[in-house]
Order: C-alpha cells, then structure tokens, then sequence
C-alpha cells in the first residue's frame, strides 16, 4: 500500500488550508524558535473529518476515526497525516501485529489544554502513541510471551522500528513508557527516550532525550532496572509524571524538556 498526497488531497479527501481552519484547530507555536525549525513546519492542509467519516479507512488497518483529535467532541473535526507514516505503520503492522492508538494527531489547542510539549509532533500529522491491543482492553499484550504486560513488550515494538530504519533512515523519535505503550514519530532526525527505565543522556543540539546510537535494543534490554537512570550531563534532573506519563527534565528549577 502506498499512501499518496496530491496538491489539494489527502487520501483521496480534499485539503483545506490551515487559514480556513485555524479557527477549530488553535495556533501553531512560532516554529522559528524550534531547535531544529525545518523539521517542523505547519502541515500543507487539513482535511475536514464528519462523523460519518469516523469509520473511513484512509489505510488498509487505520481509520480517520483512529487518527483525529479526541477534542473537541463534536464533529466536523480537522486533521493532517503525513502519508509516508502511514506507510510505515502499515509496514510496521506487519511485523508486528495491528495497532491500537491511543494518541494520533493533536490541534495545537488541544496539544496546550493537555500541557504536552510545545513542538509535539502530534500536531504535525506523524506521530502516534500505540500498544497491541488484541483483546480490547486497553491494556498492551503480552507480545513477549514472559505472562506480563509490561515494558519488555513495548520494546519488542521498538526492535520492529529499529529494523525498519536501513528502509527509511534514521528520521524517528521514540519513548517507551511504562503504562506499557510506545510513542513513535517520524520527525526527521533521531530522538529517543524512555523514562527511567532507560539510561538516557540529554542532548542539547536536541530538544528531547536520546539514547546513545551505539545502544542497541537488544543490549538496552539487559540494562533496564527500577533505579533512577545514570545521567551524564549534569546538572540536568529527571522528574516522571506518573499521572500523565510524562517525562520531564530540569535544569536547576528550568523546565527544558517534556515528553
């Protein structure tokens, strides 16, 4: 399958411009100020969702039900998804097993009310938080086989990305956290992150936490444990929001990451 993007389509549905929904969607924040502001440009368009959309397939396994933002309630509802990370997953589902989303697009109104990042790739149309989910019980399977749900099986997601990066380079972040799910985007450039399950290092040509490249999956497995992670680059301070699943980082009392 092969997702396409035409100049005023998307998927088959007309594209409307970000003017003409600015109105439902909220403010895009001053990319300028990006660590990296090439990466993360306003989407080309958005393409308007009606409720009789919701169960439209856009991909073989991926309905515009699954990918809209969940606020407000009411319909029509506007959305943007990067074709080629529909590929991907697509992709990614084979290896794997089909995906449950917890989180697709996010408006930046809605990105702001939930206080996530201020450059969340949510809002730019190629960025998910997933788990399998077969029984629907939203709660991540066993895909490892040990009787648990737990952070082993998120990883087993993150070989499958791995994996795919000699296909389609090294353009992916990824956080593993412990409800278990995964976050993964396709934003460009590296970034990967994890809690402290993870030993992580703070980048700082970066703006999120990133594993050391010469890491891979399989090692990091042996060397997750439940003590706080080995950070390199003091005075940076690691605070887990349990209540949100979010991972933030401090420098002195300065918030300089969140994810």
């Amino acid at each position: 399958m092969i997702a396409f993007l035409l100049a005023d389509s998307l998927f088959g549905q007309p594209l409307l411009p970000y003017d003409s929904a600015r109105r439902y969607l909220g403010r895009y924040p001053n990319v300028k100020k990006a660590l990296r502001p090439e990466f993360y440009k306003v989407p080309p368009g958005f393409v308007k969702v009606t409720a009789e959309m919701e169960t439209l397939h856009l991909s073989p396994r991926i309905t515009w039900g699954d990918v809209v933002c969940p606020w407000p309630k009411t319909w029509p509802r506007y959305v943007y998804v990067k074709p080629l990370f529909v590929d991907f997953l697509e992709e990614l589902m084979d290896s794997v097993a089909p995906f449950r989303f917890i989180s697709f697009f996010r408006s930046p109104r809605y990105n702001r009310r939930r206080r996530r990042s201020r450059f969340s790739r949510h809002m730019f149309g190629d960025a998910a938080d997933l788990i399998v989910d077969l029984d629907r019980d939203w709660e991540m399977d066993d895909l490892n086989g040990d009787g648990a749900s737990d952070v082993e099986d998120a990883l087993e997601i993150a070989e499958a990305v791995e994996k795919l990066k000699a296909r389609y380079g090294k353009v992916f972040g990824m956080g593993v956290y412990p409800r278990p799910f995964i976050h993964v985007d396709m934003r460009g450039f590296e970034a990967w992150w994890g809690g402290r399950w993870w030993r992580v290092a703070l980048q700082p040509e970066e703006e999120s936490l990133k594993l050391r490249e010469d890491r891979s999956f399989k090692t990091l497995k042996l060397k997750i444990s439940a003590k706080p992670p080995k950070v390199e680059r003091a005075p940076f301070r690691f605070e887990l929001d349990e209540r949100r699943w979010v991972l933030k980082v401090y420098e002195g009392k300065r918030l300089v990451a969140a994810e």
